[in-house]
Formats: structure tokens, sequence, C-alpha cells
């Protein structure tokens, strides 16, 4: 007999509320253990309230307009279908009347906005979630949202201002947190951009702390992640070895990028993370003189890239400094999105809220050289 079912009737109440309590503390922290939660009652709630990456079914429960739109569009966004993603979480917003919708769907526009290269655009959105969160005590919610905001910072080349909302962030998220590693992978990301030894010092540092917090964690994305970070710094700071060989961790490599990710959505974050590795691993290639290789390591990073138009190409200037062949004209999704509204920007965001951000971040995509040097200029507008 099923242990649950022997239980009395009056305790089975209480049991629930157990459960529910202990995934509500784990989604304050960040934590959402997979294996656990695949067959656990709260999953549709936590696949809800937090657009989970690996819960790819919409729940199979009653829904609010506005709830159910932001799960397509969130669930879009990480199938990498922008369009989808837009214009579900578009009809969200101006229906959204709960704290929650409200936030997710001014989140995940803030989010659109970034892979389209539209700092500002993203910025507002990402604000109003920010001012929202604040309001409605969603702690995990300000996390997010200085996270996002940082990235758009950093790619709109504000990397003093990136580093205050990434520190905010990591000094937000409760100890023991399960995004700890995102965090440091994200503070290490902007301090790689300054030309301060220290910094970059300090960056390797968190990056190496985040790769064996993910190795631990057996998170592959994180993995691709930090080992392409420390790649990209081992270039700037003149090097070319490949980075996993001079720390070591080839095994660990390998074993990241053999392996197979179960699930739609998790595949597209780890096709992101892998293919932003190969293209650093290819600009480390080239200047160590091995021709073949970065061909192959780019070739290998436009396949991977092939719904993220902006990262596909990014990969095919590096492929055109290798083979001497101009692109093609780029291409960019169509994308309809919601205007957001003018943003409230409180004192504690004031050092990001009204500093200039471009609205056309991807613009040296469009020239049609096969030149390295320009493909490695672009690198500024992705995160990375």
């Amino acid at each position: 007999m099923n242990p649950a079912e022997s239980r009395p009737e009056d305790e089975r109440p209480f049991r629930r509320l157990q459960r529910f309590e202990r995934h509500l503390h784990g989604a304050t922290q960040g934590h959402f253990d997979r294996d656990e939660q695949a067959d656990d009652p709260w999953t549709d709630w936590l696949a809800v309230s937090f657009g989970l990456p690996h819960i790819d079914r919409l729940p199979p429960v009653e829904l609010p307009a506005a709830t159910r739109l932001n799960w397509l569009g969130w669930n879009a966004y990480h199938r990498d279908d922008p369009v989808t993603a837009a214009t579900a979480l578009s009809e969200s917003w101006p229906i959204a009347d709960e704290p929650i919708d409200r936030i997710s769907a001014a989140l995940g526009l803030g989010k659109l906005a970034t892979g389209l290269g539209r700092w500002h655009t993203a910025r507002n959105w990402t604000i109003t979630a920010l001012r929202l969160a604040r309001r409605a005590d969603r702690l995990y919610d300000v996390v997010r949202g200085y996270g996002a905001l940082g990235e758009i910072l950093l790619r709109g080349g504000r990397e003093a201002e990136a580093l205050v909302a990434f520190g905010a962030a990591r000094r937000l998220l409760p100890a023991g947190g399960g995004e700890r590693p995102r965090q440091l992978t994200y503070l290490a990301t902007a301090l790689s951009r300054s030309e301060d030894r220290w910094a970059r010092d300090e960056a390797e540092s968190l990056l190496m702390v985040a790769l064996r917090l993910a190795i631990d964690a057996d998170d592959p994305v994180g993995v691709r992640h930090a080992l392409a970070r420390l790649q990209m710094l081992e270039m700037r700071r003149g090097g070319a070895a490949d980075i996993a060989d001079r720390c070591g961790l080839e095994p660990a490599r390998q074993r990241y990028r053999e392996r197979e990710i179960v699930g739609e959505r998790t595949e597209s974050a780890a096709k992101l993370a892998g293919g932003l590795l190969q293209l650093a691993r290819a600009f480390a290639a080239f200047r160590r003189g091995e021709l073949s290789l970065a061909i192959a390591l780019a070739s290998e990073s436009h396949a991977g890239f092939a719904d993220r138009s902006a990262e596909r190409r990014w990969a095919r200037l590096v492929l055109a400094a290798g083979d001497g062949h101009a692109p093609p004209p780029f291409a960019p999704h169509e994308v309809p999105l919601l205007a957001p509204p003018a943003p409230i920007i409180a004192i504690a965001d004031a050092p990001f809220g009204r500093v200039p951000l471009d609205e056309d971040g991807f613009a040296a995509l469009r020239e049609q050289r096969a030149d390295l040097d320009h493909a490695w200029s672009c690198r500024s507008a992705f995160f990375l």
C-alpha cells in the first residue's frame, strides 16, 4: 500500500502544506531540484510561477488568462521562439492584475528586447519589473531583475553600472541560494571587461568558483558558461591557450560537451552556452594560427545557434574571417514587441535608470566584412 494512502485523512492537508512550504522556501532561494519535482504535486505551481526551463507542459489546471499567457510566453522564450513569446507576453501585460503576472510579463519582455539588441527598451521593461517586484516584496524576482538589468547594461557598454547591478543581485541573494553560481558568473563577466589587472584576476577567481560549483551540481549549462568566459578572459589577457587544457579541465569540458541534454528547453540553453564556448575557442585557435581548427569550431558554433539570429550572425562573421568569403546580409528576427510604459525610477535604480543606451545594439553585425578584428569587436554586444 502507498504510505500516503494509509495516512489519516486529517493528516493529508498538513502534509501537503509541508511540501508547499518546502518548495516555497526553495523558490525564494532559487533552488529547483529537477529530479525531486518531476512527479511532485507542486510541479504545476512551480512551472507557472517561475517558468522553469525543464518543465515543458502546460499545467492541467484552469489558469487566469494572464498567467496562462505568461507561461506560454516564457516557454516560447526558452525554446528560442521570440515571435510567439512576444505575442503572448504582450497580450498578458495589459490584462494582468496580479503582481506576479505583471512582474513575469515585464521581465519576459525585457529579456526579449535584450535578445534583439534593443537595450533602451529592455532596460525600461526591466526597471518596471524591478519596481513591481519590490512593491510586492518578491525578493527572488528582485534578484532576477538586477541580474537581467546587469546583462543589459554590460551589453550596452555600461560596465560600471552593470557591476553595480550584479553586485546588488549578489548581495540580495539569500545565503545558500541556488542562483549563486549564476550570480558569480554574471559578476565575473562584468569584471573581465575591465582593463584593471585586479578586476580580471578577481573575475578568474569567481569563474573558477562558479565552475566548480556547477560541476558539483552536475549543471552542464553552468559549466559551459563558466568555461566560455574563462576562455574569453584568456584572450583579453593576450593569451591563446585552450582554457580547459591550461586549467586541467579537459575531462570536464568533454563530459559536458558530449553529454545528452534532456528536454527541449534545457537543450536550448545548453546549445547557447556550448555555442559561446566553441566561438571563444575559435578566437583562441585563430590567435594560435590553427586555421582549420578555428573554422571547425566556428562552424559548430554557427550550427548550434540555429534559432538565435544575432549569435548565429556573429559566428558567421568569425567563419568569414577564416574562409575569406564576405557574409550575406544580416536578417534578424522581426519581432512585434510591446513598447514599455514610461519607467518610474526608484532612488535605488537611479544609477542605471537614466544612462543612455542604444536601441540598435547589433548595428555592427550588419557589416559584411570578412575581418577577424571586426568579428572580435562585436563581442561586446554579447553576454560573454
